[in-house]
């Protein structure tokens, strides 16, 4: 059985404070109609007094349409984390300013009081670290529209200092490093991310690799090796970790890896070409130069100015 709470304070004639689980509104009027701001917006009601007859609906709220989301939506879900709740407000103070603005009009004396419970509301609210970070999530968002990941990022941290449990802001600082190619910086947020979110394996690929730019193969293999088997049967991740193992001095491991992936697909697109470069440089490092040309001609043959294939070719006749 859900337990539910609700008080109704009278603070003036025909206006009433109400506070309920939900949150705080506040509403004005005469018996049989009323209207007023609560959590969820603002509402009217109109009655018959004595009968328990009324109406009640809120006011420029449309129907709500299915939750079903877009394939679209669920992706950008991903791809972007929502700003933590830590650095979420209260929707009570916009509440009392509508309500005021309303009362104005109805019943000035009691609009220019709740003007001024709003004002004394806002410059407490101001005071809070909600509002603070919040502020400083705002100035993140308006750096970002204008291409400062610098000074993006350095807001995140600022709001981080103030809450320090909203660890999903680690992924924003993470990816914005990652973007500006400052993987040292990259590695450290995606790290402390990951320790607040272990089972986001959405992040660890751009993990991994921005620890191989920083020249720690070995770790950005556990990373990759760490993934769901259905992640790890990607075209992507099989020449990352193929490319990881190269870098790490160990062709034969990085052979054994790459032969798993689909060496015989006819259909090259980019995931593929890359895939078959990194076969062939594994070939090369393993001493299989054979090997290596076979599998450098399929990507010549799709694109001759592939990343330094016609140098490597060319090479190889040499020989």
């Amino acid at each position: 059985m859900g337990i539910r709470f609700r008080r109704s304070v009278r603070i003036a004639k025909g206006v009433r404070l109400n506070v309920s689980k939900s949150g705080v509104g506040i509403s004005g009027g005469v018996k049989g109609a009323r209207i007023g701001v609560g959590p969820r917006g603002a509402y009217r009601s109109l009655g018959i007094p004595g009968t328990g007859i009324y109406a009640f609906d809120y006011i420029g709220k449309k129907k709500q349409k299915s939750s079903v989301a877009k394939p679209k939506q669920a992706v950008a879900t991903v791809q972007k984390a929502p700003v933590p709740s830590e650095f979420s407000l209260p929707k009570y103070p916009a509440a009392i300013l509508v309500l005021s603005l309303i009362l104005l009009f109805l019943f000035p004396p009691l609009g220019v009081l709740g003007l001024i419970i709003y004002i004394i509301t806002l410059v407490n609210l101001k005071k809070t670290p909600e509002y603070q970070g919040f502020q400083l999530m705002a100035a993140a968002e308006a750096a970002l529209k204008k291409g400062q990941l610098q000074e993006a990022a350095q807001n995140y941290n600022a709001a981080l200092e103030l809450k320090s449990a909203a660890g999903s802001l680690y992924q924003r600082i993470a990816d914005l490093y990652y973007d500006a190619e400052d993987f040292s910086q990259a590695v450290t947020a995606y790290h402390k991310y990951l320790q607040h979110n272990p089972d986001d394996n959405s992040v660890k690929p751009r993990y991994a690799i921005a620890l191989a730019a920083e020249k720690r193969p070995e770790e950005a293999i556990a990373v990759l090796q760490g993934l769901p088997s259905e992640m790890k049967e990607h075209v992507q991740i099989i020449t990352m970790l193929g490319t990881f193992f190269l870098d790490a001095g160990q062709p034969e491991t990085a052979l054994n890896v790459l032969r798993q992936g689909p060496s015989r697909k006819r259909k090259l697109d980019d995931d593929l070409l890359l895939f078959f470069y990194t076969l062939g440089m594994a070939y090369k490092e393993s001493g299989d130069d054979k090997r290596a040309a076979a599998q450098w001609q399929k990507v010549s043959a799709v694109d001759m100015n592939y990343l330094d294939v016609k140098e490597q070719l060319s090479a190889l006749d040499k020989l």
